[in-house]
């Protein structure tokens, strides 16, 4: 009875030291990605070979004829099919080599479905950071693709609800929350199946449990179990909906086993299991549901059935992860395609470069001859076009001033021409005043006084006659003088003109018929006028204009 005693307390002890070295330390977070919100249905439900056949049609089809987009996905849909059927080797090519192709045509929404699916790869081997980071990106490609009406809001739950449970495994506990609450927010604005709801429920469930809220917990898994025990029975054949089932009894268990209630969680991992082996199926999930029900069924006194579900969890961990797996031999070394396509460009890109920088060097040594050649030419031409602008300049000048010249010349003999002329039309004047006077004096009669009237009249005409020949030799003179001094009245501009040909005081005085004391004060007036300096000349001034 001793020795019974103490073998059944040792073999415990064994068991749970067992237990506790191949248990998961996040057992409460399930694999999800594994199918739920995130794989393709009918991947799931089709045959492993039907499905593979089927693409690898498609696959060598898109790349005979170049259809990059056909190409892409349908290494997104091999990539997945790989993934499901547990050869992670194929399923990185294909993922790296869609995202190569995503990337070299910029597709947003290619470029997202490809970093999901190396998240999901990433994720089976609990690479958090490449897992992490994948899914971030995927996030942001989404969003970038319903912003751009690519794909409606019911795809954005998938990216948001990745990166929760990424998230939720890393206890990242309010980063969680928010991802979380953002696929609830999108699940309300359409109508999300019942049994994407039921894990969405499932998975905050588990959040209540992290966040110490075990009764809360329960409470919504319970109620979720409900919901699914009332689903009509077309919606319970459905894959989706056995897997809702699955994560929520194992939930269930996962809770009341985290609380103590190690006899309440038994049921619910049998459900689990058997729901499981229904659809004949060997997860990651499955592996760790037998695991902790081995804890409950140690807990309760049960070792010897605990022993048996430990032996199947390291069976299914050995046929998933085992390097002698033929299936994932490969993975061991796992050849990213997408990596070793990145790195394949950068070589290509590194020769292209340097045969492009070769030719650029020629090119621009070739340029720098033919500039610096065009610009010889342009200074010699601008030199060229300098001189002969100065010449050209320089005969213009001279020419310029031989008119000048030649009609100063002129103007001048003109102007000689029209005072000699005037001179000898003042002395005839002072003849004909003469004669006037002494006809006056000594022949005052009718005939007289009619022969004086009609030499009157001659002398203002010929006064006019002047003014006429002056302005068509000083062309211009009167409104240059106007210009330069405003407000000059017709005898001041009689009197200008009068200088202008250096006629005298007693000249003027005998052309305008009024005494010389007038002329003097008129070129007084002339002279305040001008408002000229008493140290200037007058007739230096009339002369310039």
């Amino acid at each position: 009875m001793i020795f019974r005693y103490y073998y059944s307390r040792i073999s415990r002890a064994f068991l749970l030291i067992l237990l506790y070295n191949i248990i998961n330390p996040d057992l409460l977070l399930s694999q999800h990605q594994e199918t739920n919100l995130i794989s393709n249905e009918s991947i799931l439900e089709m045959e492993y070979d039907v499905i593979k056949n089927r693409m690898e049609k498609v696959h060598r089809n898109a790349r005979n004829n170049q259809d990059t987009v056909k190409l892409i996905k349908s290494l997104i849909t091999l990539s997945s099919v790989e993934r499901v059927n547990l050869n992670y080797s194929s399923a990185f090519n294909y993922s790296g080599e869609a995202l190569f192709l995503a990337e070299e045509i910029n597709d947003i929404y290619f470029q997202a479905k490809a970093h999901e699916e190396l998240g999901l790869l990433n994720n089976t081997f609990d690479q958090y950071d490449l897992t992490k980071e994948h899914f971030r990106k995927s996030c942001n490609y989404y969003l970038k693709a319903y912003q751009n009406k690519i794909i409606t809001s019911s795809e954005l739950i998938r990216p948001y609800y990745n990166l929760a449970l990424t998230n939720q495994r890393l206890r990242n506990i309010e980063i969680t929350k928010c991802y979380l609450d953002t696929c609830f927010y999108i699940a309300d604005s359409i109508d999300l199946p019942l049994p994407n709801r039921i894990i969405l429920l499932e998975r905050k469930a588990t959040l209540l449990y992290h966040q110490k809220k075990p009764s809360e917990a329960l409470d919504l898994l319970l109620n979720c179990e409900q919901q699914l025990l009332k689903a009509d029975v077309n919606t319970q054949q459905d894959i989706l909906y056995i897997y809702s089932k699955i994560y929520v009894y194992t939930t269930l268990g996962n809770v009341n086993q985290g609380i103590g209630n190690y006899q309440i969680s038994l049921p619910y991992y049998r459900n689990a299991i058997k729901l499981y082996d229904s659809i004949n199926k060997e997860t990651s999930h499955k592996s760790q549901l037998y695991t902790q029900f081995s804890l409950s069924l140690i807990r309760t006194g049960r070792s010897s059935n605990a022993y048996n579900y430990i032996k199947k969890s390291k069976l299914i961990d050995n046929r998933l992860f085992s390097a002698k797996n033929t299936k994932n031999k490969g993975f061991l070394t796992i050849r990213n395609r997408y990596n070793e396509e990145l790195r394949k460009r950068d070589t290509e890109l590194v020769q292209k470069n340097l045969l492009l920088a070769e030719q650029k060097k020629e090119i621009l040594g070739f340029r720098i001859i033919l500039y610096s050649s065009i610009f010889l030419l342009i200074i010699i031409g601008l030199i060229l076009r300098s001189r002969m602008m100065n010449k050209k300049h320089q005969r213009e000048k001279l020419d310029n001033e031989e008119k000048q010249k030649e009609s100063a010349a002129l103007l001048e003999t003109k102007n000689k021409e029209l005072t000699s002329t005037m001179l000898q039309l003042i002395e005839k004047e002072e003849v004909i005043k003469k004669l006037s006077s002494y006809l006056k004096e000594n022949l005052n009669n009718k005939t007289t006084n009619s022969f004086l009237t009609s030499i009157n009249h001659q002398s203002v005409s010929l006064w006019e006659e002047f003014n006429t020949r002056f302005m068509s030799v000083n062309e211009g003179f009167y409104e240059r003088l106007k210009e330069k001094v405003p407000g000059l009245s017709p005898a001041d501009l009689k009197i200008c003109a009068l200088i202008k040909l250096n006629f005298t005081s007693k000249e003027m005085s005998h052309l305008l018929g009024i005494s010389v004391g007038s002329i003097r004060m008129g070129r007084h007036r002339l002279r305040a006028k001008i408002n000229m300096e008493k140290d200037m000349n007058l007739n230096s001034f009339i002369h310039s204009i």
